[in-house]
């Protein structure tokens, strides 16, 4: 897997793999979930147009919210939701792709 950290539009850390396909999303999220005890809180949203375009979903830990997403763009994201969370972010980003510079993190 070959990943990046950098701020998404809103300014918030983000790390994306755009070699995972769609059908992975639901494996690598329920791994993440489990190996950093994340929590849902929402459920499952998935959006369509001629293909699945975006699956998102949100969850929750003692160290802050993360969405876990995936886009037909960038593939598997996981997006900080507050500045609690950026330190999770890194964390994840080195769990999928160990070779990620978390040091030079926007």
């Amino acid at each position: 897997m070959k990943g990046e950290l950098r701020r998404n539009a809103s300014e918030r850390l983000m790390f994306s793999a755009g070699d995972v396909p769609a059908t992975e999303y639901p494996a690598l999220s329920r791994s993440v979930a489990r190996k950093f005890e994340l929590k849902p809180l929402s459920e499952q949203l998935e959006g369509f147009a001629g293909g699945v375009d975006l699956i998102s979903q949100k969850y929750s830990s003692g160290a802050g919210l993360v969405c876990l997403e995936w886009d037909n763009w960038l593939g598997f994201i996981a997006t900080s939701e507050d500045d609690q969370s950026e330190e999770l972010i890194k964390r994840i980003a080195l769990h999928l792709c160990p070779g990620v510079d978390c040091s030079e993190a926007p």
